[in-house]
């Protein structure tokens, strides 16, 4: 379908980029406020048909785009393209090279914390790129990793460790915290599903209860926030174990919070074992 013959001109309605916003959610978010269907939004900023079918607020790349993408983009937003530049990847890749195939962004794709983005009088949802060890917002206190949000004001131990965990990991590489953050969640669900740990066990359920949450139907956004804590513990613990000479079984129960023994078998005994020694790191 052929591009609308009428000129661009800024929309009646503006919306501000939110820190690392994907290119997908500010388009939506543009088009909800001006109340234009999707597909009319793509059609003005000349993105191709193909590319439309798959576009979602997730979204982040410029596939599909003309020429003219960005500038349309800066036309309809009222706002100057070096602001756009610097605000999203995307665009910021495409003035570059368009022809380069956009680069696999890091981290992981996640809601923004809805309290953060009204603070900039955002009221719908906001899609961001994360960092592998984002998961909640400690400033308003609110899980927002899953699709449900949580008030974790009842909670303090888990805005704690993440603040504690936000600055050990400040300064490592993305992809070494991103390793360890998944093989800790492999951890922490076989903790929570086989009750290798019964003292942690009673600890999660207390939490539970403490957000009111024990008889949850579909407990799983709550049970990963009530075992956050040792979540960002057995994380900060592999990237420690590998990074230098420390006798890990050691230090763990010390760094977990609770009497852990790395009997055989153990989840984490079996991921901080070293196949080269055959021992613990």
């Amino acid at each position: 379908m052929p591009l609308p013959a009428e000129p661009l001109r800024q929309l009646p309605f503006t919306a501000r980029p939110f820190r690392r916003e994907t290119i997908g959610s500010f388009l939506t978010r543009l088009a909800s406020a001006n109340r234009i269907r999707m597909w009319h939004m793509l059609q003005l900023t000349a993105i191709s048909g193909q590319q439309q079918r798959g576009f979602s607020p997730a979204t982040d790349d410029w596939l599909g785009w003309s020429p003219s993408t960005p500038h349309r983009i800066a036309a309809l937003a009222g706002r100057p393209l070096a602001a756009l530049t610097a605000a999203f990847p995307a665009v910021a890749g495409f003035l570059v090279d368009p022809a380069r195939p956009p680069a696999p962004q890091a981290g992981k794709i996640q809601r923004a914390c809805r309290r953060c983005a009204a603070a900039q009088n955002i009221t719908s949802m906001v899609i961001v790129h994360a960092r592998p060890h984002d998961y909640l917002c400690v400033r308003h206190r609110l899980w927002h990793h899953d699709i449900r949000d949580i008030d974790l004001r009842p909670l303090p131990q888990v805005t704690d460790a993440q603040r504690r965990h936000d600055q050990h990991v400040r300064k490592l590489p993305a992809d070494d915290v991103a390793h360890a953050h998944q093989q800790a969640h492999g951890i922490i669900e076989e903790w929570a599903s086989r009750s290798w740990h019964p003292d942690l066990t009673g600890q999660w359920q207390h939490r539970l209860r403490l957000i009111g949450a024990a008889g949850a139907r579909h407990p799983s956004p709550w049970l990963n926030a009530v075992t956050h804590p040792e979540l960002l513990a057995v994380a900060s613990l592999l990237l420690t174990a590998r990074r230098r000479d420390v006798d890990a079984a050691h230090e763990a129960p010390s760094r977990l919070g609770f009497p852990y023994q790395p009997f055989p078998g153990e989840p984490l005994a079996r991921s901080l074992l070293d196949p080269r020694k055959g021992n613990l790191y």
